[in-house]
């Protein structure tokens, strides 16, 4: 075996490593956390703003961001 296909098994032998790291660190987290209610999660894949939708779901708790200081054109 040359050194340059012991480089390449060794590189992606690290890719898939650090994939599968990427993919299974945050996996308790996320599975720990509540799920949305399925109103909640339709208008955000419908593309509500998200600020808008958790403002109305926990009152005004929820700070201005910079991408959340204008409102978005009402595309209707």
């Amino acid at each position: 075996m040359s050194a340059s296909a012991v480089l390449a098994i060794v590189l992606v032998a690290c890719s898939l490593l650090a994939l599968a790291l990427i993919v299974a660190a945050p996996w308790r987290r996320v599975r720990s956390e509540r799920p949305l209610d399925p109103q909640v999660e339709a208008r955000l894949l419908l593309g509500d703003d998200p600020a808008a939708v958790a403002s109305e779901e926990q009152g005004s708790d929820v700070e201005p961001g910079p991408d959340r200081d204008h409102a978005r054109p009402d595309p209707g």
